[in-house]
Protein backbone atom coordinates (compact mmCIF):
# COMPACT_ATOMS: atom_id res chain seq x y z
CA UNK A 1 0.00 0.00 0.00
CA UNK A 2 1.29 3.35 -0.43
CA UNK A 3 1.32 6.72 1.29
CA UNK A 4 0.13 10.17 0.69
CA UNK A 5 0.57 13.60 2.19
CA UNK A 6 -2.59 15.19 2.69
CA UNK A 7 -1.25 18.47 2.93
CA UNK A 8 0.45 17.84 -0.50
CA UNK A 9 -3.31 17.11 -2.30
CA UNK A 10 -4.68 20.76 -0.02
CA UNK A 11 -1.57 22.74 -1.45
CA UNK A 12 -2.94 21.77 -5.18
CA UNK A 13 -6.17 23.12 -4.72
CA UNK A 14 -6.77 25.60 -7.65
CA UNK A 15 -6.74 29.29 -5.99
CA UNK A 16 -9.97 31.20 -6.69
CA UNK A 17 -7.45 34.41 -6.65
CA UNK A 18 -8.58 37.60 -8.00
CA UNK A 19 -7.82 40.78 -7.87
CA UNK A 20 -9.76 43.79 -7.08
CA UNK A 21 -8.39 47.71 -8.46
CA UNK A 22 -8.88 50.50 -7.15
CA UNK A 23 -7.81 54.69 -6.93
CA UNK A 24 -7.46 56.58 -4.64
CA UNK A 25 -8.03 59.80 -7.74
CA UNK A 26 -11.74 59.41 -7.54
CA UNK A 27 -12.09 62.83 -9.95
CA UNK A 28 -10.03 60.91 -12.29
CA UNK A 29 -11.83 57.67 -12.16
CA UNK A 30 -15.37 59.46 -13.04
CA UNK A 31 -13.56 61.43 -15.55
CA UNK A 32 -12.83 58.08 -17.28
CA UNK A 33 -16.69 57.02 -16.47
CA UNK A 34 -17.44 59.80 -18.38
CA UNK A 35 -15.44 59.40 -21.41
CA UNK A 36 -16.09 55.99 -21.95
CA UNK A 37 -19.62 57.40 -22.33
CA UNK A 38 -18.73 59.35 -25.13
CA UNK A 39 -16.75 59.83 -28.56
CA UNK A 40 -13.47 61.18 -27.63
CA UNK A 41 -10.75 58.23 -27.70
CA UNK A 42 -7.73 59.96 -27.66
CA UNK A 43 -8.96 61.77 -24.52
CA UNK A 44 -10.21 58.01 -23.15
CA UNK A 45 -6.55 56.67 -24.04
CA UNK A 46 -4.94 59.72 -22.16
CA UNK A 47 -7.27 59.54 -19.20
CA UNK A 48 -7.02 55.53 -18.74
CA UNK A 49 -2.92 55.86 -19.06
CA UNK A 50 -3.17 58.57 -16.51
CA UNK A 51 -5.73 56.03 -14.14
CA UNK A 52 -3.19 53.41 -14.81
CA UNK A 53 -0.44 54.77 -13.05
CA UNK A 54 -2.11 55.83 -9.80
CA UNK A 55 -4.26 52.64 -9.53
CA UNK A 56 -3.76 49.89 -6.92
CA UNK A 57 -4.30 46.36 -6.91
CA UNK A 58 -5.55 44.21 -3.90
CA UNK A 59 -4.96 40.33 -4.76
CA UNK A 60 -7.54 38.35 -2.94
CA UNK A 61 -9.18 35.16 -1.98
CA UNK A 62 -12.47 34.18 -0.32
CA UNK A 63 -12.47 33.64 3.24
CA UNK A 64 -12.98 30.16 4.38
CA UNK A 65 -16.09 30.25 6.10
CA UNK A 66 -14.60 28.30 8.90
CA UNK A 67 -12.48 31.61 9.55
CA UNK A 68 -15.47 34.02 8.97
CA UNK A 69 -17.04 31.79 12.19
CA UNK A 70 -13.55 32.67 14.07
CA UNK A 71 -13.65 36.23 13.04
CA UNK A 72 -17.51 36.54 14.47
CA UNK A 73 -15.91 34.95 17.68
CA UNK A 74 -13.03 37.33 18.05
CA UNK A 75 -15.53 40.27 17.56
CA UNK A 76 -17.81 38.98 20.40
CA UNK A 77 -14.88 38.53 22.51
CA UNK A 78 -13.62 41.99 21.95
CA UNK A 79 -16.43 43.62 22.17
CA UNK A 80 -18.41 41.95 24.84
CA UNK A 81 -21.25 45.04 25.49
CA UNK A 82 -23.39 45.38 27.80
CA UNK A 83 -26.74 43.25 28.18
CA UNK A 84 -30.17 45.50 29.06
CA UNK A 85 -32.89 43.58 30.88
CA UNK A 86 -34.30 41.74 27.98
CA UNK A 87 -30.79 40.09 27.29
CA UNK A 88 -29.98 42.43 24.21
CA UNK A 89 -26.86 43.87 23.69
CA UNK A 90 -26.40 47.41 23.38
CA UNK A 91 -26.35 49.05 20.01
CA UNK A 92 -22.75 50.61 20.33
CA UNK A 93 -21.40 47.33 20.81
CA UNK A 94 -22.94 46.18 17.93
CA UNK A 95 -21.80 48.51 15.95
CA UNK A 96 -17.82 47.50 17.09
CA UNK A 97 -18.67 43.85 16.51
CA UNK A 98 -19.89 44.66 12.94
CA UNK A 99 -17.63 46.87 12.32
CA UNK A 100 -14.49 44.85 13.36
CA UNK A 101 -15.69 41.44 11.19
CA UNK A 102 -15.72 43.69 8.42
CA UNK A 103 -12.60 45.06 8.72
CA UNK A 104 -11.25 41.70 9.57
CA UNK A 105 -12.86 39.60 7.10
CA UNK A 106 -12.03 42.07 4.08
CA UNK A 107 -7.95 41.94 5.56
CA UNK A 108 -8.39 37.99 5.44
CA UNK A 109 -9.03 38.22 2.16
CA UNK A 110 -6.40 40.33 0.97
CA UNK A 111 -3.02 38.78 0.07
CA UNK A 112 -1.15 41.77 -0.64
CA UNK A 113 -1.57 45.02 -2.19
CA UNK A 114 0.56 45.94 -4.96
CA UNK A 115 0.70 49.97 -5.67
CA UNK A 116 1.05 51.52 -9.02
CA UNK A 117 4.83 51.33 -8.93
CA UNK A 118 4.97 48.09 -7.92
CA UNK A 119 5.48 48.36 -4.07
CA UNK A 120 4.11 45.55 -1.75
CA UNK A 121 2.37 45.46 1.09
CA UNK A 122 1.59 41.83 2.50
CA UNK A 123 1.86 42.56 6.36
CA UNK A 124 -0.48 43.67 8.77
CA UNK A 125 -3.09 43.82 6.29
CA UNK A 126 -6.15 43.94 9.36
CA UNK A 127 -4.30 48.02 10.18
CA UNK A 128 -3.88 48.22 6.63
CA UNK A 129 -7.54 47.72 5.79
CA UNK A 130 -8.95 49.43 8.67
CA UNK A 131 -6.39 52.26 8.63
CA UNK A 132 -8.41 52.30 4.45
CA UNK A 133 -12.05 51.91 6.25
CA UNK A 134 -11.36 54.51 9.10
CA UNK A 135 -9.63 57.21 6.56
CA UNK A 136 -9.83 56.59 2.79
CA UNK A 137 -13.07 57.63 0.90
CA UNK A 138 -16.35 54.81 1.91
CA UNK A 139 -16.16 53.78 -1.81
CA UNK A 140 -12.52 52.31 -1.72
CA UNK A 141 -13.72 49.92 1.28
CA UNK A 142 -17.51 48.98 0.23
CA UNK A 143 -15.44 48.70 -3.25
CA UNK A 144 -13.64 45.87 -1.20
CA UNK A 145 -16.25 44.80 0.64
CA UNK A 146 -18.08 43.83 -2.25
CA UNK A 147 -15.35 41.73 -4.02
CA UNK A 148 -14.73 39.73 -0.66
CA UNK A 149 -18.19 39.04 -0.36
CA UNK A 150 -18.33 38.10 -4.26
CA UNK A 151 -15.35 35.71 -3.49
CA UNK A 152 -17.17 34.15 -0.48
CA UNK A 153 -20.06 33.46 -2.33
CA UNK A 154 -18.57 31.70 -5.14
CA UNK A 155 -16.71 29.85 -2.42
CA UNK A 156 -19.80 28.71 -0.88
CA UNK A 157 -21.79 28.19 -3.24
CA UNK A 158 -19.03 25.72 -4.63
CA UNK A 159 -19.20 24.25 -1.08
CA UNK A 160 -22.66 23.41 -1.30
CA UNK A 161 -22.39 21.70 -5.06
CA UNK A 162 -19.50 19.35 -3.03
CA UNK A 163 -21.70 18.54 -0.39
CA UNK A 164 -24.57 17.67 -2.46
CA UNK A 165 -22.18 16.23 -5.58
CA UNK A 166 -22.59 12.22 -5.99
CA UNK A 167 -19.03 10.58 -6.06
Amino acid sequence: MSTFDIRQAIAEIPSEAEDYRFTFDLKLARKVRELRAGDDEEALAAAEAELKSKTYTAEMMSVPRRRRDDIYEESIEKFPGNRDFLGRVDEKTNFQRGTYARIAIVAAAIKRIVSPDSGVQDENMFEVVEYIHDNAPDQIFEGLETKTKELNDTADEQEELNKSADF
